[in-house]
């Protein structure tokens, strides 16, 4: 997944410079629904991982 699509504000880069944020801070403030997926280790993307893992594992 593109790290852009998970930010709220996400950093844009036009004509190879990367542009000034539209709201103060980094470009860093995530969606919840992105941070409830990836939070370690009980996001919905690692309990996947976990699962696949243990698939594999258990054959």
């Amino acid at each position: 997944m593109s790290q852009h699509r998970d930010r709220k504000d996400p950093v844009v880069v036009a004509g190879g410079h990367y542009t000034a944020p539209t709201v103060p801070g980094f470009s860093s403030e995530m969606h919840s629904a992105s941070i409830a997926a990836y939070r370690y280790p009980d996001g919905t993307f690692w309990a996947a991982d976990v699962a696949e893992e243990e698939k594999r594992t258990n054959q």
